[in-house]
């Protein structure tokens, strides 16, 4: 199918295209091969204006529709598919964060990519759910007068790299299949263990091992939305989009 780019559409291609070519590609084998975060690559892309793609325009974002996307990471993956898959993980949490925070949660979270190049993982993956089906077996509860994580997540992308995780929780008591809430856990909270090591061919510098929750403390101000709002917002659909975009630009 053949799509009419506007202006703006086609600069952004070009843009990716060209930060693919000379920035990211000349570290991709390199990234992979060492299966080490692509940190040089991410200030590339945040330099370049492309890790606001889905932080709404009003603060600091581009704020892209989906086949804008998808373009752009498709010509990311061209050149390294270690960078376009993060910042792919990366960009689908700010699609929550608009869909499902605060005024002050938008004031304070998308400041930390716009200003300070941060990037946000998402963990979603366990032993006993893949590709969104099953119960989550993750849960949140409360802890005196805080919330607590307890469990495993399997394919935590950007372990020890990003600045914060969203983590899809199940609130405990309820039903884990659609009541589920997301909650931003900073990467230096107690209580996150990374079990074992990520060794894929092709996707070793997304670093994605398996991580463990103990009693992770979590603040009320980091749970975005009400239990199930995230499931009913249609963004992991929008998800599997991006995930496609880059493979096709690996492939190409």
């Amino acid at each position: 199918m053949d799509f009419l780019l506007n202006k703006k559409q086609r600069e952004l291609i070009q843009i990716a295209k060209e930060v693919a070519r000379e920035c990211l590609e000349p570290r991709a084998y390199e990234v992979d091969k060492k299966a080490d975060h692509p940190r040089a690559s991410w200030a590339d892309v945040w330099n370049h204006g492309l890790l606001g793609m889905t932080i709404p325009e009003e603060y600091g974002g581009l704020g892209l529709d989906p086949l804008s996307y998808v373009l752009v990471v498709e010509q990311l993956a061209g050149g390294c598919t270690n960078t376009a898959m993060t910042v792919h993980m990366h960009s689908v949490v700010m699609r929550y964060i608009d869909s499902l925070g605060t005024p002050e949660q938008k004031a304070t979270f998308y400041p930390e990519i716009v200003d300070q190049g941060k990037l946000f993982g998402s963990w979603g993956s366990e032993p006993s759910r893949r590709g969104g089906t099953g119960s989550v077996q993750t849960i949140l509860s409360r802890k005196g007068d805080q919330y607590v994580i307890n469990g495993d997540k399997h394919f935590c992308t950007m372990a020890g790299g990003a600045h914060r995780y969203m983590v899809h929780c199940n609130v405990q008591g309820l039903d884990g299949g659609r009541n589920i809430v997301m909650a931003l856990v900073p990467h230096n909270n107690m209580g996150i263990t990374v079990k074992g090591e990520w060794d894929t061919l092709g996707m070793r510098g997304t670093v994605s091992p398996s991580v463990s929750f103990s009693d992770c403390k979590v603040e009320d101000d980091w749970i975005l939305g009400e239990v199930g709002q995230a499931e009913r917002s249609g963004i992991g659909q929008i998800f599997g989009l991006g995930y496609s975009a880059v493979y096709l630009g690996a492939a190409g």
